[in-house]
C-alpha cells in the first residue's frame, strides 16, 4: 500500500511516508555529521543513532488509517490521531526502551514541554492523550501493532538498533538535540513543497586565508595619514592588535576591554581567526553576536571586506540576522533564519533567546551553533542584568561539551559571570594591563560628562540643543516614539536640518541613514545638522559628532554613546550632556535606571573612575535590587528542565513583538504563495508590539504571522513607520477611532 506522509498542496504533489522517512534520514544525517563531532560529554555513536532512531519514527502514528484517510483527502482535511504519539510510545516500551528518542519525537511539532510536569502524569508521561478532535493514548496502544508492521513492510531495508544513551541532564543539551529532528523534518517538507533554500557550507573554512586578509587590511589602514592628535592613538590600536592577535591564551572564553576607537573588533576577530587555524577540531562557524540591529548592516559590511576572499559570494559567506523572523506555518517556514552560513551576524535577543526557547520554530537552527566561534561584542549591553546567571549556564555548556569559543569584548565590560556572591571565576584578557592603561588614560582627555540638574520639556530640550556645543550634534531618545517625536518638532517647529535614526525604519533605510550620516560627518563644511536616533547608535558605529545629548538611561548607555562624540580627538572641549524629560510629549522606558547613573554624577565617579570600574559599581547597583527569588527560581527551572516556563520568563525584550512588512510588492508574493527569501522580509519590515499592532488595526497577510502596511504610509525619509503611528495617535487624540 502506498502510504503518504503529506498530502496534496498548493503547488505540490503528495509526498509518501516513505520517501518522507528516507529523506528526512539523509538532512538528520548531514546535520548530525557535521556537529556530533565537537560533543565533548556524550558517546557520539550512541548519540548519532539515537537521532536516528528519532528520524525512523517521528511520522509513525501517519500510519493510521484515519489519518491515511485524512492525508488523501486533501490540506483541508486534518489528522484525526495525534501522529506524534505512536513513535513515542514505541521508544517507551520495555522491548524498545529509548527514552531520549521517544522525548524528542514527542517534543518534534509540540516543543519541549516543562519535564516535571510530564513526569506526574504516569504512563502518559510525554505521550498524547485524546481530545474532542484528535485520538491519542488508547488509541494508539491498541494499534501500535499494525503501525509497526506497516512501518517494517515499507522500509524493509533499514536496521533497527536500541542505543543505550545517557539521559542529557543539562536541558541545553535537549535543545539541541531536538533541533536535529526538527530542521531535519521541516527541510524535507520544504524541499518537497519546493520551498527549500539550501546552502551546503564548502568543506574548508579557510581561516588561515581569511586571518591573512585582515592582517593586510588592518596593515595599509594604519599607513594612511593622520592628524598628530591620532598618531598615538592608531600606535596604540596597532599595539592592540598585535597583542591580541598573538595572545597565548587558550581558554574557550576570553574577554577584551578597551575604550572606543582602539579596534576591538578586529582584534577580537583576529585573535578568534588565529586560534581557528591552530586547534586540533576546527570551528565550523563564526557567529558575532550584538545588542542593537542597527550594528548589523555595519559589521556585515567590514566583515565581508575584511575576511571575504576572492571568488566567493560576501553575501553567501557573511549573512545578518535582523530580528526575530520566524513563523510557525507552513507556508512560511522557509523564511526562517537557518543559520546556515559560515559567518552569521545576529543580535543578542536572538541568539540568547534561541538558547532559552522551547520552540521548534526557533530551535530548528540551533544543530549549527556547536563547534563555532561567539564573538559577542558590546558585551555590556547584551542582556539584562537577571537574565546572566542563566545565560552564563550556557555559556559555559557551549564551551565546555559544544566545542564552542567564546570572545567578549566592549568598552566598559560587566564582569557578569562574577555578580552571584558565590561566582569568584576569573575570565582571561586578550591584552595586557600595560595596554589597557595606556588607552584608558588617552580616553580620559578625549570627551567631558555633564547633566542637566532639572527635566527639560521638548521645548526646553530643543533650547538646550541650539544652545549648547559646536555642531553636528548627536541626541540619543530611549524609546523609539521619543526619538520620532523630537525629529518631528526639530525639523517642523525649529527648522533644523534632521537626521533621524531607529528601528522605525527597515534594515533597508537604516543602511542608507548610516550611510548618509557618514558620508555628511566626511564633509566638514557641511556641519549645520543634527541626528536624532536611539540607542541603536551608542555603540559600535563608527560616527564622531561634536557634541551629544543622551536622554538618562544608565551607567552604560553614557558610556557607550561617548564613544560617537569626538571620537577622532579633533575637538579639545567635547560634551555629552545628560538630561531627563518630563511633559507630555515624551513616555518613559520602564527599564531605565537613573538612580545609579545619578548617584556616579554625584560622587564625581565619571571623573575619578575608568569605564570598568564605572560599570562594576553600576552592576552592583543593580544587581542589589534584583529579586533573588526570581532569580534563583529561574535557575531552578533551568535545571529542573522546565522548558516552556523558561521559555517564557527568559525575554531579552519585555515586549511581544510582530512582523510588520512595507512592500507592496512581496506582500503580494506572499498572498499568491510565492517564493520569497527571509532576506527580503528582513530588509523591507519593522518591529512592533503585538498590543500597538491590535490598536492600528494592521491586518496579517493570510496565516503567516506577517502584518502589513501600504508603502505610502511609511515615510522612507524621517520617521519610517513612526509616520503613520502618530499619525493615528494623532487622529485619535482630537477624537477619532480606529474601527
Amino acid at each position: 500500500m502506498n502510504f503518504l506522509a503529506r498530502s496534496k498542496g498548493q503547488g505540490h504533489d503528495q509526498q509518501t511516508y516513505v520517501d518522507h522517512v528516507l529523506g528526512t534520514l539523509k538532512f538528520m544525517k548531514r546535520f548530525a555529521g557535521e556537529a556530533i563531532p565537537y560533543a565533548e560529554h556524550l558517546p557520539q555513536d550512541l548519540l548519532f543513532h539515537t537521532l536516528y532512531n528519532a528520524v525512523l519514527f517521528h511520522d509513525l502514528g501517519k500510519l493510521d488509517s484515519l489519518n491515511q484517510e485524512a492525508l488523501k483527502g486533501g490540506p483541508k482535511k486534518k489528522l484525526r490521531v495525534f501522529h506524534e504519539d505512536a513513535g513515542a510510545a514505541y521508544w517507551l516500551t520495555d522491548e524498545t526502551p529509548c527514552f531520549v528518542a521517544a522525548v524528542l519525537i514527542y517534543s518534534h511539532h509540540k516543543g519541549l514541554t516543562n519535564f516535571p510536569v510530564e513526569s506526574a502524569r504516569g504512563e502518559t508521561a510525554f505521550r498524547f492523550t485524546d481530545t474532542e478532535r484528535k485520538k491519542g493514548f488508547l488509541h494508539t496502544k491498541n494499534n501500535l501493532d499494525k503501525y509497526i508492521q506497516r512501518h517494517l513492510e515499507v522500509l524493509k531495508n533499514i536496521k533497527i538498533t536500541v542505543p543505550d544513551l545517557p539521559i542529557p541532564t543539562n536541558a541545553l543539551d535537549w535543545r539541541i538535540l531536538l533541533s536535529f529532528i526538527v530542521d531535519s523534518d521541516h527541510s524535507n517538507a520544504a524541499n518537497h513543497c519546493s520551498q527549500y533554500f539550501d546552502y551546503v557550507l564548502p568543506d574548508k573554512a579557510r581561516w588561515a586565508e581569511r586571518l591573512q586578509k585582515l592582517d593586510e587590511k588592518i596593515s595599509a589602514k594604519a599607513d594612511e595619514p593622520c592628524s598628530k592628535k591620532e598618531r598615538k592613538r592608531n600606535l596604540l590600536r596597532t599595539k592592540m592588535y598585535e597583542c591580541c592577535r598573538n595572545s597565548g591564551v587558550k581558554e574557550r572564553i576570553v574577554q577584551c576591554e578597551a575604550p572606543v576607537g582602539s579596534g576591538k573588533t578586529s582584534a577580537v576577530l583576529a585573535y578568534l581567526l588565529n586560534q581557528a587555524v591552530q586547534v586540533k577540531d576546527v570551528p565550523r562557524r563564526l557567529f558575532v553576536v550584538v545588542p542593537f540591529t542597527s550594528l548589523i548592516c555595519q559589521i556585515i559590511d567590514d566583515l565581508r571586506d575584511w575576511i571575504v576572499l576572492d571568488g566567493e559570494n560576501p553575501e553567501e559567506v557573511v549573512v545578518g540576522h535582523y530580528h526575530m523572523a520566524e513563523y510557525s506555518s507552513d507556508r512560511a517556514k522557509h523564511l526562517s533564519v537557518l543559520w546556515r552560513a559560515r559567518i552569521i551576524v545576529t543580535t543578542s535577543v536572538q541568539f540568547f533567546e534561541t538558547l532559552a526557547s522551547s520552540r521548534t520554530a526557533s530551535l530548528r537552527k540551533l544543530h549549527a551553533l556547536p563547534g563555532s566561534m561567539v564573538f559577542i561584542d558590546e558585551f555590556h549591553a547584551t542582556l539584562p542584568l537577571k537574565l546572566w546567571p542563566v545565560a552564563w549556564l550556557w555559556i559555559k555548556a557551549l564551551a565546555e561539551n559544544w566545542g564552542c569559543r567564546f570572545a567578549l569584548s566592549s568598552g566598559s565590560m560587566a564582569e557578569v559571570w562574577n555578580i552571584s556572591e558565590t561566582n569568584t571565576q576569573t575570565i582571561p584578557s586578550l591584552i595586557s594591563s600595560e595596554i589597557s592603561d595606556e588607552l584608558f588614560a588617552l580616553e580620559k582627555n578625549r570627551i567631558k560628562y555633564e547633566p542637566f540638574k532639572k527635566p527639560l520639556d521638548i521645548i526646553g530640550l530643543s533650547d538646550a540643543i541650539k544652545s549648547k556645543g559646536p555642531w553636528p550634534k548627536m541626541v540619543i531618545m530611549n524609546t523609539v516614539q521619543n526619538a520620532a517625536i523630537l525629529a518631528r518638532h526639530l525639523k517642523d517647529n525649529e527648522a533644523l536640518d534632521v537626521i533621524h535614526l531607529s528601528t522605525a525604519l527597515t534594515p533597508k533605510h537604516r543602511k542608507l541613514v548610516v550611510e548618509k550620516i557618514k558620508e555628511r560627518l566626511k564633509n566638514t563644511n557641511d556641519t549645520q545638522w543634527i541626528l536624532v536616533a536611539t540607542s541603536c547608535v551608542e555603540a559600535g558605529m563608527n560616527f564622531s559628532f561634536r557634541t551629544g545629548f543622551r536622554e538618562a538611561f544608565s551607567v552604560s548607555s553614557t558610556l557607550q554613546p561617548a564613544g560617537r562624540i569626538n571620537r577622532h580627538f579633533s575637538e579639545d572641549d567635547a560634551v555629552l550632556y545628560v538630561f531627563t524629560t518630563t511633559g507630555s510629549a515624551f513616555n518613559k522606558h520602564p527599564a531605565a535606571d537613573t538612580f545609579s547613573l545619578f548617584k556616579c554624577f554625584d560622587e564625581n565617579w565619571f571623573e575619578k573612575k575608568n569605564p570598568s570600574e564605572l560599570m562594576h559599581s553600576a552592576m552592583m547597583s543593580q544587581w542589589n535590587r534584583v529579586d533573588r527569588n526570581l532569580l534563583e527560581q529561574m535557575l531552578r527551572d533551568e535545571r529542573n528542565r522546565n522548558f516552556e516556563i523558561i521559555n517564557q520568563n527568559f525575554r531579552v525584550i519585555e515586549a511581544d513583538t510582530r512582523t510588520v512588512l512595507i512592500s507592496d510588492s512581496i506582500r503580494e508574493e506572499i498572498e499568491n504563495y510565492g517564493k520569497v527569501s527571509w532576506q527580503e522580509i528582513q530588509k523591507n519590515s519593522v518591529q512592533l508590539w503585538g498590543t500597538k499592532i491590535a490598536k492600528l488595526a494592521l491586518q496579517e497577510i493570510r496565516d503567516t504571522g506577517i502584518y502589513y502596511i501600504n508603502e505610502d504610509l511609511y515615510d522612507a525619509e524621517l520617521l519610517g513607520i513612526m509616520k503613520f503611528i502618530l499619525g493615528i495617535e494623532d487622529f485619535l487624540r482630537d477624537g477619532g477611532a480606529v474601527i
